[in-house]
């Protein structure tokens, strides 16, 4: 009878070994797949080495700048227009990409002077699975600062004879707009006096006025403009207005917004 006591004994010993050895085993291989996870969520992202934006990605959102730099900006509309974009940046999503665009005496800006999409800068990498370091330096010297230069550089921009400033939007519609329509936000942020003066459509020749621009310009491309329901602001640097008045000004851009296609969101905010 003794000897039965002790081989029960063993068989419930084995049994609880067994069991134990199972436990270790699920452990194990919870472990292993969280490792395998981590490494596939912290895996780095390969940028382009001249955008850098990230392959493989879509982006997020898309922002077109234009400054007008056919006058001299006065200083302190100057100072909003710049604190007014580097903000619009700043609230951006990672890898949006941005565009900047100069609007100038003749019709030779039909790329962006920067086109870049905007990167981590780091300030919520992981110190154990990334390099917030590396990620800040990448930031700041092939983005922030650049950027920020161009910005400035066009702000100081010398002054041109005339302001074509349609062709300007009409450039930015088919870079900045129509390439990233899917993006969940689309912006257009641009820093004029909005006193149109170019071949195809001048406010120096007669008062702004929506029905005449769109009559002299049927037959031409770049009066056919979409903003593809992009939010559009209108930066206005105060000018004395050579034909009609500054009612003629607003009824022409704000109605020049509906026609082509900007969302409801858009504003005409004087500085």
């Amino acid at each position: 009878m003794a000897r039965r006591g002790r081989n029960k004994r063993r068989g419930r010993n084995k049994s609880q070994v067994n069991w134990l050895a199972v436990g270790i085993g699920i452990f194990v291989v919870a472990a292993i797949g969280a490792m395998v996870l981590l490494s596939v969520e912290n895996k780095p992202k390969v940028l382009d080495e001249i955008t850098l934006c990230i392959k493989d990605e879509s982006n997020p959102a898309t922002l077109g700048i234009i400054i007008d730099s056919t006058d001299a900006i006065p200083s302190a509309p100057a100072a909003k227009v710049y604190h007014l974009v580097t903000s619009a940046v700043a609230e951006l999503p990672v890898n949006s990409r941005i565009q900047l665009f100069q609007i100038k005496g003749d019709s030779s800006f039909l790329e962006p002077l920067v086109d870049i999409c905007k990167p981590d800068d780091g300030a919520d990498a992981n110190q154990f699975t990334s390099n917030p370091a590396y990620i800040k330096k990448t930031y700041e010297e092939r983005f922030s600062t650049p950027l920020d230069k161009a910005l400035r550089d066009l702000i100081e921009a010398e002054p041109q004879n005339s302001s074509p400033i349609i062709e300007g939007i009409q450039a930015a519609s088919v870079k900045t707009l129509m390439p990233f329509q899917s993006a969940s936000e689309k912006r257009l942020i641009i820093a004029s006096d909005f006193l149109q003066h170019s071949n195809l459509y001048s406010m120096y020749r007669a008062k702004p006025d929506l029905s005449d621009f769109t009559n002299q310009t049927q037959t031409s491309s770049l009066g056919r403009i979409d903003l593809y329901g992009a939010k559009v602001d209108l930066l206005v640097i105060p000018r004395s207005i050579p034909q009609g008045n500054r009612s003629d000004l607003v009824t022409f851009w704000r109605d020049f917004l509906i026609q082509h296609n900007a969302a409801l969101g858009s504003s005409l905010e004087p500085l």
